[in-house]
């Protein structure tokens, strides 16, 4: 089971493992915007300051570990986030309708 939360005003998004050839880099880009595009909206919508931060991990023997993460100002928007979207980390890179995206299993 993934870590959920970071620190208090933080949580993971995305924890997926993809492949780490450059060949792939645009799936994993286009499955970025794809996935949080909604969450900026939902920001905006509701006037809650919020950045996504990008990290790789290269300890697997084959491909990366990704990792989105999303922090907050305040615990209460942290928590609206749970409520609206959940607190599971996507796992999966998917194709869609819409090009690529993260999900779960």
């Amino acid at each position: 089971m993934a870590l959920l939360c970071i620190t208090r005003d933080a949580m993971r998004i995305v924890d997926c493992v993809v492949n780490d050839s450059s060949d792939y880099e645009w799936m994993h880009e286009s499955a970025i915007s794809n996935t949080i595009g909604k969450y900026f909206e939902w920001a905006d919508n509701n006037n809650i300051n919020v950045q996504f931060t990008k990290s790789y991990d290269d300890e697997l023997v084959y491909g990366l570990k990704l990792y989105i993460d999303a922090k907050f100002d305040h615990p209460e928007d942290r928590a609206q986030f749970v409520i609206t979207f959940g607190n599971k980390p996507f796992t999966r890179l998917k194709e869609s309708e819409g090009g690529f995206k993260f999900g779960h299993n």
